[in-house]
């Protein structure tokens, strides 16, 4: 704002609308920068590429902040909002067809407070500068005092949402985000499986999507159980593994009165399945569990599984403790046959 003097008093001019929404702009776009910074540690947990693009947008966002609100040309603020679309865009994909990178790749997201309200953030500044670079908002002016109302309470709207997102985020760890199935898995079961089940969200098990989590250093992903006529039932999944080296001690299920971990072994023309009493989960490598080899099975089931149905199932780790998931159920294709 400018300064106009008149008389022996200052007088304060007009603000243009595209001064105004130039500023609303940095402002939403520090919040999304803030929003990344406060998930880039997490998300580089999971993999680095997620990390590298989470720290990467929050720089990026940051920056441009500071270069709009400096010198707003059409050039920085169409390139602001492409770069933003972009990053909408890319939340609205993985969650939706899945995401489409790394160890959680075909995955989908489920949507949270915080990075709804940084997508909310990211679409407004995709729209307001895109109509800030190709109208002509200085034509319009507001009063010197509504002009600071709107500011205010934008810059005031900003740090109050970004903060309770990030209070949301924080207060949300630990806690199982379960889908469609897990209130109906739950029913039927004694006082000792709840207890396996509130003891395995204390523990620090994140639940992300169905057939996917994380705990600590891991993540489980593309988990589901094969469908099965008997009372038997193969389940398959990845562990991702970016920290230290960890062990896989044991599996359980309140569907299943057992629950082992299997490999199958050729010697000679004979094919058998061995337990194993446990499965080391090597530092910075993966572990597949897949027909024709490393498997869990369910032994004991009370029901035969069939597609569509979901199936709970713990996973207890030597470092990272346990993780509970709600896994789906598919059907068995002509490749498998047979095999485990």
């Amino acid at each position: 704002m400018t300064m106009a003097w008149s008389g022996g008093g200052a007088r304060m001019k007009p603000v243009d609308l595209r001064t105004a929404g130039t500023i609303a702009c940095a402002l939403l776009s520090v919040g999304a920068a803030v929003i990344h910074f406060a998930v880039l540690g997490e998300h580089w947990q999971e993999w680095w590429g997620y990390g590298l693009f989470f720290g990467t947008s929050a720089w990026l966002q940051l920056g441009w902040a500071a270069a709009v609100a400096s010198r707003p040309s059409r050039a920085t603020l169409l390139l602001g909002a492409a770069g933003n679309l972009a990053i909408t865009a890319l939340w609205l994909l993985t969650r939706t067809a899945g995401i489409p990178l790394g160890p959680a790749s075909g995955e989908t997201e489920g949507a949270t407070f915080i990075d709804g309200l940084a997508s909310g953030f990211e679409l407004s500044i995709a729209t307001g500068a895109s109509a800030i670079a190709l109208s002509h908002l200085e034509r319009l002016t507001l009063r010197p005092a509504l002009a600071a109302i709107i500011l205010g309470t934008s810059a005031m709207a900003v740090v109050v949402l970004t903060t309770v997102s990030l209070v949301d985020a924080s207060a949300g760890e630990g806690h199982v985000s379960t889908e469609g199935g897990g209130h109906e898995a739950s029913e039927g079961t004694d006082g000792a499986e709840h207890e396996e089940s509130a003891s395995a969200e204390h523990e620090g098990n994140h639940q992300d999507a169905a057939g996917s989590g994380r705990v600590a250093n891991l993540v489980v992903s593309g988990a589901y159980a094969r469908e099965s006529s008997g009372d038997e039932a193969a389940v398959y999944l990845t562990v991702s593994d970016f920290g230290a080296a960890d062990r896989l001690l044991r599996a359980t299920s309140v569907i299943a009165a057992d629950v082992q971990i299997h490999e199958n072994r050729v010697e000679g023309a004979t094919a058998s399945m061995q337990p194993l009493d446990g499965l080391d989960i090597p530092a910075g490598g993966n572990v597949e569990l897949k027909p024709g080899g490393l498997h869990i099975m369910l032994l004991g089931i009370r029901e035969p599984l069939e597609p569509g149905d979901t199936v709970p199932i713990t996973l207890e780790f030597e470092v990272a403790g346990k993780l509970a998931l709600e896994i789906p159920v598919r059907a068995l294709t002509a490749t498998e046959g047979g095999q485990p």
